[in-house]
Order: structure tokens, then C-alpha cells, then sequence
């Protein structure tokens, strides 16, 4: 029983590592098509620094490098539920 119990525990580990992630960036890749076909455009000014998210490229490393920066917030501030990120 123990290869079956192996088998359990390797599938909620890639459950929670791969899955979980492979959703996340496919949510954020719908978010920018949506508002890619809509014709939405977001705009902001971070510490004087204007940024127009207008264009696809731009919008799309916002959205990933704000996504990473949650990772690594949640990694390193609550490494006992999200160290498997």
C-alpha cells in the first residue's frame, strides 16, 4: 500500500505546486485578452513615475511582475502555508 499512499501524495503535491500556478497565470493572461478585445486601458502613476498599460506587452509584465511580487511576499511572510510556491 505504500506505493499507492506514494502515488496520493505525489499528486496533491503537484496539485498544489503546479496546478495552482498554471491557473494563476492563465487567470492573468485572461485578464490582459479581455482587456486587450474590450479596448480597456489602465493607467498609473507610481511614485511620479507615469505607467500606461495601454499596450499588450506592458500590460502583460504588470500584471506577471505583480503576481510575482505577491509570491514572494507570501513565500517569505508565511513560509509555513505558501513555502510550496
Amino acid at each position: 500500500m505504500t506505493i499507492i499512499s506514494d502515488v496520493k501524495n505525489k499528486t496533491k503535491e503537484w496539485l498544489f505546486t503546479v496546478a495552482i500556478k498554471k491557473a494563476v497565470v492563465k487567470l492573468a493572461q485572461l485578464i490582459v485578452a479581455f482587456a486587450v478585445a474590450k479596448g480597456i486601458t489602465f493607467s498609473a502613476v507610481i511614485g511620479g513615475i507615469a505607467i500606461d498599460l495601454s499596450n499588450v506587452e506592458v500590460m502583460t509584465a504588470a500584471i506577471f511582475s505583480i503576481l510575482e511580487i505577491v509570491r514572494n511576499f507570501l513565500k517569505i511572510k508565511f513560509p509555513k502555508y505558501f513555502g510550496w510556491l
